[in-house]
């Protein structure tokens, strides 16, 4: 799976997922987490209901405190720029976790 930050401003955070040998395909994601390291504390998370097809998981893209169609989430924190965030991503070809870990601007 291939997974980038493509805006890392706390009042926009923009996440691009994808798949295939050329990363030209969306990504079937089960869940994705948003972790503030220090506190190893979960700020916000989305998650596919149990049983859904590889189709119903596709996602291109997420955009943090913003839930795709399909999925659940909880509510989410509010990010501070200069704020370090880790994302954890569960996928059907991510073979367990990915990871992400950056710093906020604004």
């Amino acid at each position: 799976m291939c997974s980038k930050v493509i805006d890392t401003r706390a009042s926009y955070l923009l996440v691009s997922l994808a798949s295939g040998n050329n990363c030209n395909y969306p990504a079937a994601i089960y869940s994705i987490e948003f972790l503030d390291p220090k506190k190893r504390k979960v700020i916000w998370s989305i998650s596919a209901p149990y049983g859904s097809s590889d189709e119903e998981l596709e996602l291109s893209t997420v955009t943090y405190g913003i839930i795709p169609k399909g999925f659940s989430g909880t509510t989410p924190t509010k990010l501070r720029p200069g704020q370090t965030i880790e994302i954890l991503i569960h996928g059907v070809s991510t073979f367990g976790q990915n990871s992400l870990t950056l710093t906020l601007t604004e």
